[in-house]
């Protein structure tokens, strides 16, 4: 595979850190990255400890993370602030996504799953290669050359489309690999020997770099055969819906995603029920999947904020939605702009995804037909909210 057109880290010019990895992966492609003069001099340690995934749904940390930086453009441009900012936000929010298994699954990764994953895995895993010895000379230079490469893997995987496919076919399921030992030592050689190849770099160099890659793929090939099971926590694929619900929190930053519906809309949009089932649209016939909102069973949709849980809709909102899933609707619409696209891959499980279809590329909201555990107040071994939205 020869690869054209690359983007090569200058070799005498700023040296990639996670942060300035971070900007690249996550800016907006019609956009110019965002440039911070200064950064490449933070140490990167710092960088390391400020970028905690999980931490990044608040907006005090995310100012925080901009005052620890202490560099002086952000102090003077209020604009590189707030653009930072919003990319810690999609930082987290596309985390979430990936985080949990039973989410978006593995298999349906893409080049930029990939990519954050690895990153997020050795922001925590980053002193997994460091040797008893290790003073802080050595420290920083293995960190340094760490994201180096990582910035070319990035870059690779980005160039040659990279996803779930691949990997599952080249590495879990390659023939000439039986031994699971042997498949997750070789994802770490195979894939640094092909980058080095690409952008003309020695492979010993990398080394530890290799390990920690081939204990990333251990874990993930462990991941993958565990969502070959099925769970009910797939139906929650593509948990956009994880990251919208991180978003509703999030008004300070740039990024436009939905936001909740206040009282006064959904009133006014209570009489519009039997129209939002016609938009629906075709799907005829008569086939009802057994069960029902008769036994107990509610509709939810997913949500992380304060906590992942699932929320319930308004008794009104229920029987719209229902309704159309026994009418073998392909979708519903309530509230005016809120579209459900229902999964009937498997009709003893109702699911389905919701999303503002008025807004472009909106965020994805996982749905489910399900009656809580009434010991525990679980559904798929997640808690359920009460208080209907």
């Amino acid at each position: 595979l020869e690869l054209t057109g690359l983007i090569m880290s200058k070799p005498n010019g700023p040296q990639p850190t996670p942060i300035s990895i971070l900007i690249q992966l996550l800016s907006n492609p019609n956009q110019p990255p965002l440039e911070i003069q200064g950064l490449d001099i933070v140490d990167i340690k710092t960088q390391i400890d400020l970028l905690n995934a999980d931490k990044c749904n608040s907006a005090a940390y995310r100012n925080e993370v901009v005052n620890k930086l202490n560099i002086e453009d952000l102090r003077k441009n209020a604009h590189k602030r707030i653009r930072l900012k919003s990319l810690l936000c999609a930082y987290h929010k596309q985390w979430l996504q990936i985080k949990h298994t039973h989410f978006k699954m593995l298999e349906n990764w893409n080049d930029f799953d990939f990519s954050l994953h690895i990153v997020v895995y050795f922001i925590q895993h980053s002193d997994d290669g460091k040797s008893a010895n290790e003073n802080e000379e050595k420290e920083l230079k293995r960190l340094n050359t760490t994201w180096r490469f990582l910035d070319y893997l990035i870059q690779y995987f980005q160039k040659t489309d990279f996803d779930g496919k691949q990997f599952v076919q080249n590495h879990i399921n390659d023939p000439n690999q039986n031994d699971a030992q042997k498949k997750n030592a070789g994802f770490g050689l195979t894939i640094v020997k092909e980058v080095c190849k690409q952008f003309d770099q020695k492979t010993g160099q990398y080394t530890k770099v290799k390990k920690q890659l081939s204990a990333w793929a251990k874990d993930n090939t462990d991941r993958y055969e565990k969502e070959s099971n099925f769970s009910l926590d797939d139906l929650k694929e593509n948990d956009g819906n994880v990251a919208n619900a991180a978003a509703n929190n999030n008004n300070d930053n740039a990024i436009n995603h939905n936001n909740p519906i206040d009282n006064n809309q959904a009133n006014a949009m209570q009489n519009d029920h039997a129209a939002a089932v016609q938009q629906g649209g075709g799907g005829g016939g008569s086939k009802q999947p057994s069960g029902g909102l008769k036994n107990g069973e509610k509709w939810y949709w997913f949500c992380d904020e304060g906590g992942i849980k699932w929320v319930p809709y308004k008794d009104q909102h229920q029987t719209v939605i229902e309704e159309a899933w026994l009418q073998n609707k392909p979708h519903v619409i309530i509230m005016g702009k809120f579209k459900i696209d229902f999964h009937r891959d498997n009709d003893q499980v109702a699911a389905g995804q919701q999303y503002n279809y008025q807004i472009h590329n909106a965020w994805r909201r996982g749905v489910i037909r399900g009656k809580p555990d009434p010991k525990t107040n679980l559904l798929n071994d997640i808690p359920v909210d009460n208080k209907p939205k």
